[in-house]
């Protein structure tokens, strides 16, 4: 990391330098990170080459999320029933998949990923993530690949929207922003009461 900034309070930004690599020596890469949280979550990330030769390289992100309820992640209470992560592929319009279907498409060209779970309630909790710019050549599992070339003093621009669905309605209510752009320029509205996920 070279820098970071939250002056907004509800974005960062960060930017970044490639360690050594196999190909690729140290500081060649310079990335940038920019993070927006506001109704959702947004992230730009622009990889620019500082060398004077082109460079090649594969660039991955990884999603995860475990449900866990808010007060016992505080250490309020323990859980004696916990409900169901589930796999849900957002391409294939929300369609659950069991175990088979699931292996035969844990690698595939998509431009979204879905992290889901069922609630001891019945309730379908959803983090789906639309990959924007530039989508992913292929993903894995949870882990959206790209593979990059390029020329001297060339920038990509790659990103991606998380947006909260709760049985398959947004959450909130109300939208959100389509870009990170919009999300920076719409400030986040304080809450006065009512919980906040």
């Amino acid at each position: 990391m070279l820098s970071s900034n939250a002056d907004i309070g509800f974005a960062l930004s960060v930017l970044c330098a490639n360690p050594p690599l196999t190909d690729i020596t140290h500081d060649t890469i310079g990335i940038r990170r920019d993070i927006v949280l506001n109704g959702g979550l947004f992230e730009d990330i622009e990889v620019t080459n500082y060398s004077t030769d082109p460079v090649s390289f594969t660039l991955s992100l990884s999603f995860d999320a475990d449900f866990l309820d808010v007060f016992e992640l505080r250490g309020y209470t323990r859980r004696e029933q916990r409900g169901t992560r589930l796999q849900r592929l957002p391409s294939q319009n929300g369609k659950t998949v069991d175990e088979s279907e699931l292996q035969a498409l844990s690698e595939r060209v998509t431009d979204r990923l879905s992290l889901s779970y069922l609630g001891v309630d019945g309730i379908v909790m959803e983090s789906q993530i639309e990959f924007l710019h530039h989508p992913p050549n292929v993903c894995k599992g949870n882990t959206a690949l790209w593979d990059l070339t390029l020329e001297p003093h060339q920038s990509q621009k790659l990103g991606y929207r998380l947006q909260l669905l709760t049985d398959g309605q947004q959450t909130p209510s109300d939208g959100i922003p389509a870009t990170l752009a919009q999300a920076i320029a719409s400030k986040p509205q304080k809450k006065t009461s009512g919980w906040v996920r």
